[in-house]
C-alpha cells in the first residue's frame, strides 16, 4: 500500500473514531434515561404531559397547545417559536442545551431534552416536525421532519445508529418556507403501536389525562406563557377523555379565571369557570379555588408543591394549601424538595408561603368566605431528620396553627367566630362501629349546641369541620 493510501486510510479511521466518540455521550444518556422507563410506569404516566407542556412553554412568550388523540397515535402540537438549530440537535442527541444562566434569563423551568426522553413511555417512535430559524441569515426559516426511533432502547450501539439515522433524515428533510407564526408548526407524533417492553400506551394516555384534567387549571395559573390547552379526542381508544379546552379567561396579579369547555357535547356549550385566588409573598404564591363566596376543595390528586409545573410526589406535603415558586430547588426526580439547614432557599420559600397564607386568612375573614374547613388539611410531616422536623414545626406549622386559631373562619348559628373559641363535640371512634359513632356524635353535638349555640359550628358543616380538624394539634377545641 502506497503512502497516500495509508494516509487516506488513517484519516478515515480517525474520522470514524471521532464520530463514534461524538455519539457515545448522547447514546449513554439515552440508555440511562430509557432503560428505567418500563419500571417507572406509575410515576411516568402522570408526568409525560407535563414534560411536553414544559417544552412548549420554554422559549415562548405566549403559546397555545393542542393534544389530539387519534387511533393508535397522539399528536402534541403548539404555535410557539421556531426551533434553534441546537434544539433539533438536542432532541436527536440529548445533552441539555440550557445552561443555568439561560434558564434564569429566559424564565425557563426545565431541561430541554432530558425530560423529553421520558415521554417515550408513550411510544418508542416519535415523529418530530417543526420550523428552524436560521441564526446566520435574517428571516430565514426552514421546515423539517425526522423520526426518533428508540425501539432498541437497551442497546447502546443501536441507539448510536438511531442518532445517526435521525440526523441523516433531518438533513434530507429541510426545506425553506415562508413562515407563519400563527400556525401550529411544532408537532410531536407518538406512534402507540411501537412501544417499549411491557407497556400499554393506551392505558398510559388514559391514566395521564385523568390527572391532567384535574390539575391543569392550577398549572395554567402558574404558567402565564400558556394561554390555552385543547384536548381533542378523535378516538374510542380514549373513552375516558372528553374533548376539552382549557383557557385563561382573565388574569390579574391576585386572581386567575380559567375557562373549561367540554367540546362537542352540545352546541354553545356553557363553560365551567374556575376562579383561582392567588396570594403572593416575594414570588411565593399560594392558590385556592373560591367560587361564589365559598372555598372549594382541591382535586384529590393535586400536588401541594408546584415549580410552575406540578411537583409529582408532593400530594401529602405538610401544608394546608398549594404552594408555587419558580425558585424551588427540587430533588433530581422532581418529586419533592429538601428542607435541611443547608437548603436555605427552599426553607425561605416555605416561610414566605406562611406569610402568603396569613394574607389568605385575612381575606377569608374579612370577606366572610365560607367552608374554611378546607384550610385545615395539613398532612403529617414526612421529614426524616428530627432537627428538620423541629424546625418545620416551629417555623411553619405552629405559625399556621396560630393564624387559624385567631381567625374568624367558623360560622356558628348566629355569627362568625374565631376558631380558638369554637367547641367541637368529640367522641373517640376507636371502639365504636362507624354508624354507632356517627349517631352518638350528632346527638352529643345537639346537646352542646343547645347550651352554647354561638360556640359550635352550624349543623350543615359540623361534620366537615369535625373531619377536617386534627384534634392532636387543636386539642383545646375538643369538647368531651
Amino acid at each position: 500500500m502506497n503512502e497516500n493510501l495509508q494516509q487516506q486510510n488513517i484519516h478515515c479511521e480517525l474520522e470514524e473514531a471521532r464520530e463514534q466518540q461524538r455519539l457515545n455521550i448522547p447514546a449513554k444518556r439515552l440508555l440511562e434515561k430509557l432503560v428505567p422507563i418500563p419500571s417507572n410506569v406509575l410515576d411516568l404516566q402522570r408526568r409525560w404531559f407535563w414534560e411536553l407542556l414544559q417544552n412548549a412553554s420554554d422559549y415562548n412568550d405566549i403559546v397555545d397547545i393542542i393534544l389530539e388523540l387519534q387511533e393508535n397515535k397522539i399528536i402534541f402540537k403548539h404555535n410557539g417559536n421556531p426551533f434553534r438549530p441546537i434544539d433539533t440537535e438536542n432532541l436527536i442527541a440529548p445533552d441539555s442545551g440550557k445552561d443555568s444562566e439561560e434558564l434564569k434569563d429566559k424564565d425557563m423551568i426545565g431541561q430541554f431534552g432530558t425530560g423529553f426522553i421520558s415521554t417515550h413511555i408513550l411510544s418508542a417512535k416519535i415523529t418530530v416536525e417543526g420550523v428552524i430559524k436560521s441564526e446566520r441569515i435574517q428571516d430565514s426559516y426552514s421546515k423539517f421532519k425526522f423520526d426518533l426511533n428508540r425501539l432498541q432502547y437497551n442497546d447502546k450501539e443501536a441507539l448510536k445508529k438511531s442518532i445517526q439515522d435521525s440526523s441523516k433524515e433531518l438533513n434530507q428533510n429541510v426545506q425553506t418556507i415562508d413562515y407563519n407564526p400563527k400556525e401550529f408548526n411544532t408537532v410531536f407524533t407518538y406512534d402507540l403501536t411501537i412501544h417499549l417492553d411491557n407497556i400499554n400506551p393506551i392505558e398510559i394516555v388514559n391514566k395521564g389525562l385523568e390527572y391532567v384534567t384535574d390539575v391543569l387549571p392550577y398549572t395554567l395559573a402558574f404558567m402565564p406563557k400558556v394561554q390555552s390547552v385543547t384536548i381533542d379526542n378523535q378516538s374510542n381508544d380514549f373513552f375516558q377523555s372528553k374533548s376539552k379546552r382549557f383557557s385563561i379567561k382573565n388574569r390579574t396579579t391576585d386572581a386567575v379565571d380559567v375557562s373549561v369547555v367540554t367540546i362537542g357535547l352540545k352546541e354553545n356549550e356553557e363553560p365551567e369557570e374556575i376562579n383561582l385566588k392567588i396570594f403572593n409573598e416575594q414570588g411565593t404564591e399560594i392558590i385556592v379555588n373560591i367560587q361564589q363566596g365559598k372555598i372549594l376543595p382541591y382535586p384529590k390528586s393535586i400536588t401541594k408543591l408546584f415549580c410552575s409545573l406540578p411537583m409529582i410526589g408532593t400530594e401529602d406535603f405538610s401544608f394546608p394549601v398549594v404552594i408555587n415558586s419558580k425558585s424551588f430547588i427540587p430533588k433530581n426526580e422532581r418529586d419533592g424538595i429538601n428542607l435541611s439547614n443547608n437548603d436555605v432557599p427552599n426553607r425561605n420559600i416555605i416561610k414566605n408561603a406562611v406569610v402568603a397564607f396569613s394574607k389568605l386568612i385575612t381575606h377569608v375573614s374579612n370577606e366572610s368566605v365560607k367552608d374554611c374547613f378546607y384550610l385545615l388539611n395539613c398532612p403529617t410531616i414526612h421529614l426524616k431528620n428530627e432537627t428538620d422536623k423541629t424546625w418545620y414545626k416551629t417555623n411553619i406549622l405552629d405559625k399556621i396553627k396560630d393564624l387559624l386559631l385567631n381567625a374568624k373562619i367558623v360560622d356558628s348559628y348566629s355569627e362568625r367566630i374565631l376558631l380558638k373559641d369554637t367547641l367541637f363535640p368529640y367522641i373517640p371512634a376507636d371502639e365504636m362501629q362507624k354508624e354507632t359513632h356517627l349517631q352518638f356524635l350528632l346527638s352529643f353535638y345537639k346537646s352542646v349546641t343547645g347550651f352554647k349555640p354561638n360556640k359550635t359550628p352550624e349543623e350543615i358543616n359540623f361534620l366537615n369541620w369535625y373531619n377536617a380538624i386534627d384534634f392532636s394539634i387543636f386539642t383545646k377545641n375538643k369538647r368531651l
